[in-house]
């Protein structure tokens, strides 16, 4: 299993006696700080199952992942400008299929303001900076519009469901997979009985979106995405088991062993403590010498929705907790020490495990600097890329500025990574890594700021 900070035993994701480790290699959980919990968890320090090998055939679960990955890679590769044309259709889906059934169970009040998504943070006046014909512009409009009616309220609560019945499943090597073959089947189906209106399959929409792939260059990376597909054979799982493991993982420690971690304590001793619902967005600048190129994915834009449009704070010692209210999977709250040292911290706010490769980075270092006079928190977090050079990092800045008034200024910037560094990242531990960061060649990319307001 290729987790990063994994010790050689949960990166196997296998039995020891399956295969043998390494000279000197312990046959325990080494994994970094908080990701070693022997203490407390025998899941923690269990390795797990290659995946099954498969035939192809009509309902090969294999073909399916092959069909799924290509449709979430054409949406999650190139930049959100590329949909420039498809764009002023999110908004009003977002809201009324995701947000606002979200706000309804929230609140009773039925005299709130209107709910808004904050298209802003798009960079304005840039169109798609790919030349395509009609058809290319059709592709686009349909898998646009196939994301969007797969991003509901309804379908993040059925997957939370899925995870934790199947939760059960995790120490079981045979029906983990077959838990497996069902989350993707049952993905799968989704997507088929959207396109069943259209005449159309997703075997036909895999192969448009090959098609286009050839000709567009910005689409290169599914060609990437393919040939780590082809590659999960014998020794190596597929990307997808391991998000799926990954995931698995996090909702069977929530569930079961809540000793080892806790529900968050109430403290009345913090102001910034509660929920927060985003209001509006008081600023956007981006860098003029950043390419829009270099600007998020359009899942990387839904999936900062779910982690950040409404969520619980809460604020004990040098201990900050944070949980999405469109969380996709029942995990633990999002946990970040507050004491300015290098970390890792185990899921984002929507539940999505911090060990799984999102939008082709590697993602869960952070550094959290102690809390200004409880008004201002401050978050560094660094992502690591899998294919080029350049280290993004993310700073957060939660500022109170009356009692039911929230300031969060996200600034993105980037660094090469050095030359002489190590290849291979994910073989330091979080304080190296975090060293290796080069703030002096450090380019600043945009800076944002949103306001939130306590919901009513």
């Amino acid at each position: 299993m290729s987790y990063r900070r994994a010790c050689y035993v949960c990166q196997k994701h296998r039995l020891q006696q399956d295969r043998l480790a390494p000279p000197a290699t312990p046959l325990e959980c080494a994994c970094e700080g908080e990701f070693n919990n022997t203490r407390h968890l025998s899941v923690v320090n269990t390795p797990l199952p290659l995946a099954k090998p498969l035939l192809h055939g009509l309902d090969d679960p294999v073909a399916m992942e092959r069909h799924l990955s290509v449709f979430l890679t054409f949406l999650s590769t190139p930049s959100v400008h590329f949909f420039s044309r498809q764009l002023p259709n999110l908004h009003d889906r977002v809201v009324h299929r995701l947000l606002q059934p979200m706000v309804e169970t929230l609140s009773q009040n039925h005299q709130r303001p209107p709910i808004s998504v904050p298209m802003s943070v798009v960079r304005s006046g840039v169109v798609s900076m790919v030349s395509t014909c009609d058809d290319v512009e059709s592709l686009k409009s349909f898998c646009f519009d196939l994301a969007l009616s797969s991003l509901t309220l309804a379908s993040l609560h059925q997957h939370v469901a899925f995870f934790s019945t199947n939760a059960g499943h995790l120490l079981d090597r045979d029906a983990l997979y077959d838990a497996f073959v069902q989350w993707i089947q049952w993905s799968h189906r989704i997507l088929t009985n959207q396109l069943a209106p259209f005449n159309m399959t997703l075997p036909q929409l895999t192969k448009s979106i090959m098609q286009s792939a050839a000709q567009l260059r910005e689409l290169n990376p599914i060609n990437e995405c393919l040939r780590r597909l082809d590659q999960s054979t014998g020794d190596h799982n597929s990307p997808g088991f391991d998000y799926f493991v990954a995931q698995l993982r996090e909702v069977y420690m929530a569930k079961n062993s809540p000793a080892a971690f806790p529900s968050p304590i109430a403290s009345t001793t913090s102001n910034l403590n509660g929920r927060w619902m985003y209001d509006s967005t008081n600023s956007v600048t981006y860098e003029d010498a950043t390419s829009p190129e270099l600007d998020f994915s359009l899942t990387t834009f839904l999936r900062c929705l779910t982690m950040g449009y409404s969520f619980q704070l809460r604020l004990v010692n040098h201990v900050l907790q944070i949980k999405s209210d469109l969380s996709a999977f029942d995990t633990v709250w999002s946990e970040f020490l507050l004491d300015s040292t290098p970390r890792v911290f185990r899921v984002f706010p929507n539940g999505e495990s911090s060990m799984t490769h999102l939008s082709g980075f590697l993602h869960g270092d952070y550094i959290g600097r102690e809390p200004a006079a409880d008004t201002s928190i401050y978050l560094d977090f660094f992502s690591w890329p899998l294919l080029d050079h350049q280290v993004n990092r993310v700073t957060i800045l939660l500022h109170l500025t009356q009692e039911s008034h929230l300031v969060v200024a996200v600034t993105v910037a980037s660094a090469s990574l050095d030359q002489g560094g190590p290849d291979d990242v994910a073989t330091l531990s979080a304080p190296d890594r975090c060293a290796s960061y080069n703030s002096e060649k450090e380019v600043a990319r945009a800076n944002v700021s949103f306001l939130y307001r306590r919901p009513e």
